[in-house]
This record gives C-alpha cells, structure tokens and sequence, in this order.
C-alpha cells in the first residue's frame, strides 16, 4: 500500500525558540533560493505574471472558496474526515491567503519537531515551466480520476524554527538540486514570520512493509539509490545528520528513492590538526539506571567522572547516531550518515527494525558494545578522549554482524554473500576515519554488475 511522505519526531535536542524575527533574515537570499528554481510562467497568451493578480481581500475570507475547499476536502476523504483537520487546512489558507487559488491542501501528511507536511494538488501545474525541478521525474500525477492532477507536498516551517535553521535548510536544497535521489525544492514563500517550502510529492512505501521481504537484489537497489544521494549530499561538503527509512522514500517498484528533510543538515567542519596532546575530556559516564530489567536492582554502574561535559551536536534519531555522536565529540563528519545507512543495512539482513532501541546515550553506547565488544568500545572512547566502563556481562567479546543476523532472521542470512557481510562491516566501523565513504562504497563488490 503506497503511502505519502512524512516527518517523523526526531530525537535530537530541543531548541528553544528565538527572540529573532524571520524577517531578520535577509531576504535577498531566500529570495534568491528560489529564482533557478522558481515556477516561471510559460509564454503563453494566457498567462499572468503572479505579480500583477490584485486582491482587494484575502481569498481565504471569500465564502466561496472556503466552501469549495471543505467539499473538495471531504469529497477527497470522506464524511469521516477530522472536523479538526479541515480547520487546520483553513488556517494554512489563512496564513497564505494567496495559496488558496495556487494549491489545493488535501491532507496532513506529516508532522515533526519544527514543521508539518500537507499534501497538496498543484492546481496551476500546467501554467508553468516545470523543467527545472522535474528533471528528475519526481512529479506524481494523481489517479483519483481527475485528469492531469499533479501532485505537491508542502512543508510548513513552524515559527518557534530560528530563522537561521530556516535559511540553512532551504539553502541547502537549492545547493544540492538536480540529483535523482534528492528531493528537489520547487518554490519558498514566507509571509511575515510563516515560512513555507514547496517540494514533490513522492510515493512511497512505508518501510515496515517491506524491508522482511525484500530480495537480496532489492536490498542493493536500496541501498545503492540512498548512497548515491549521500554521496552527493557529501561531496557538498554537507552532513545530513538524520538518515533513517522515514527520511529515504523508497518505491520499490520503481526501486528507487530520494532522501528528504534536510532540517538538521549542517555543513562539515574543516578536517582537524593532528591531536597537540591536549588532556583528554571525559564524560560524567554512561547511565545505566534504565538498562536493568525488574525490580530496582542495578546491572551497571555509573563512571563518576568529575571533569566537565562535552559539548557537541546530538541531532538525530535515536537507534541512528553513530558512536561519534553519542560519545559527544565536537568535530563530526559525513561519517555519521554512513554509520546510519549502516544500521538500515543491519535492518535489511537481520529482519529487524528498529535494530537499536534504546531510549538515551548511555543505553545505545551499551547496546553497540553488545555488538563490538567491550575492550573495542574502550579502544575508541579513548581515541575520542573520553571514558567507557560496564559491568554488564553481556558485554564482553565482539560478535560477527553474521552471527548477529543468522540468530534473529536466519533465512535472510544465509542468502546475503560475502560481500554484503563486508560491506556493513565497513559502514560500520567504530573508528569514523575507517569508515567507507559514500561514493566509495557505490562501487563495492556487493553492488557488481549494477551499473
């Protein structure tokens, strides 16, 4: 069953809102975003520059339209559709009066930290040159019996958003359009303190049901689709910071996809100097309160370390960040997206999802030293300068992904060759220097003969 695109919470630290004003941001830039972009008109008799269509008040007031709008809502959902839903559409148009007449909202089709998604039929498709974005042949045409019903979604960039985080993830896209497995933008328009970002719409499945079934030649259409987008989105110098299944949406019939929300990307720090001997900076330890199962009883303990916290960026998704990140070191690279389409790689061969499931830092540390084994966990705290100690006992030896796999999905295992072993190996180094790259890893054996 096809599902649309969507945002899921992430698990990354909270920001507050600003005291800055959207519109302190220049405009010029957000402006200039969308001009290579931009929808321009076709050169035809009847078109009308956007510029010049007057109003003498708002389209969302006009009655008409308001209940045009609530019948083609139910019309396209039902009777049983959300009273609340509807109003929230009306509010949308409210805020973007003049979207009303552009984009028809036919639901909610996501909704995140800072923004939501609105699925949305793009009424004015046919009126202009849609090349630019469209190169990629993401444009989805509707099949629910209107003729030539193109297809759009739009993210709403909530305001408690700080102005800079709008301006970065819009950048960011225009930055890296034009590739096939990144989600391209069509437009922004920001009205006031209201952003909102104009993009396809791309069907997709939901991950859950299929990646159990999936054949070992569509495991590497996958993977081979989401790390050609990576791999782009890295030669940018850019880290996207939260690649999950929700954020690669994968049709496999047409076994490809294309990776979305770029709402915590960051560009990548300059490479460091080699270490001048600084003392190393330790955590306060890893909390492993929550790891006993039953009663009050303790399995693990607490490294009291009185030296300081780091301080670091930990966007992401829980079950997703690379040990970098939860170890909480400041210089981070693209390596930390290759870790996390390492793990989906993990899913796809184990038959498990989500493989990790912890619920904070010091419980994901614990559950990949299950994996790698304490004294390699040890091995590259210490390369990061900080500390790990357990007394749990099941972390002990290193444990091959292959064991791992044939104990929890044995059929699947035994079909993955020798290749696919190696190449989640390399994904998945503890070391983020030994990690594969992106591009690199387009070219392993476990994807031979694919083009």
């Amino acid at each position: 069953m096809k599902t649309s695109p969507s945002e899921k919470e992430n698990n990354n630290q909270s920001s507050s809102p600003s005291s800055q004003n959207i519109t302190e941001i220049p405009a010029i830039p957000i402006i200039r975003l969308t001009t290579p972009n931009d929808r321009k008109r076709k050169r035809t008799p009847q078109s009308i520059p956007r510029s010049a269509t007057k109003r003498t008040k708002r389209s969302s007031d006009d009655p008409d339209l308001v209940q045009e709008t609530r019948r083609q809502i139910f019309e396209d959902f039902g009777e049983n559709v959300e009273a609340a839903l509807v109003e929230e559409m009306l509010d949308f148009y409210d805020d973007f009066p003049d979207l009303i007449e552009e984009y028809r909202l036919v639901n909610k089709i996501g909704e995140g930290t800072f923004s939501s998604v609105y699925k949305a039929v793009d009424i004015n498709h046919n009126a202009y040159d849609n090349e630019a974005w469209d190169r990629t042949g993401l444009s989805h045409v509707g099949s629910s019996g209107r003729k030539n019903q193109h297809f759009v979604a739009i993210k709403r960039i909530y305001v408690t958003s700080s102005p800079s985080r709008i301006h970065n993830e819009l950048n960011i896209l225009h930055r890296l359009s034009g590739h096939p497995n990144i989600i391209p933008i069509i437009t922004a328009r920001r009205r006031n303190d209201q952003v909102i970002a104009i993009l396809p719409y791309f069907e997709h499945d939901d991950f859950r049901t299929y990646y159990r079934h999936m054949t070992i030649l569509q495991i590497r259409q996958y993977m081979r689709s989401l790390l050609s987008a990576l791999a782009h989105v890295h030669a940018e110098k850019i880290i996207h910071r939260d690649v999950k299944p929700s954020n690669f949406l994968y049709d496999p019939e047409l076994g490809t996809g294309v990776l979305v929300d770029f709402g915590l990307a960051q560009d990548e720090p300059p490479a460091l100097k080699k270490d001048a001997g600084k003392p190393p900076v330790g955590t306060k330890g890893i909390n492993l309160e929550k790891a006993g199962k039953g009663g009050g009883k303790r399995i693990g303990y607490v490294v009291n370390d009185p030296r300081p916290s780091a301080r670091a960026n930990r966007a992401g998704t829980r079950g997703f960040r690379a040990p970098e990140v939860l170890f909480k070191v400041s210089h981070q690279t693209c390596s930390i997206d290759v870790w996390s389409a390492g793990v989906i790689l993990l899913s796809l061969f184990s038959g498990q999802f989500p493989f990790f499931q912890s619920t904070d830092d010091g419980e994901a540390l614990l559950e990949i030293a299950c994996m790698f084994g304490k004294e390699a966990m040890q091995r590259v705290a210490s390369r990061f300068k900080r500390t790990f100690e357990t007394n749990i006992p099941d972390v002990g030896e290193q444990r091959s992904f292959e064991d791992i796999c044939r104990k929890l999905y044995p059929r699947k295992a035994g079909e993955v060759p020798r290749a696919g072993w190696d190449l989640l190996r390399r994904l998945m180094a503890l070391e983020p220097e030994e990690r594969i790259g992106a591009k690199e890893a387009m070219k392993h054996e476990f994807f031979e003969g694919m083009g």
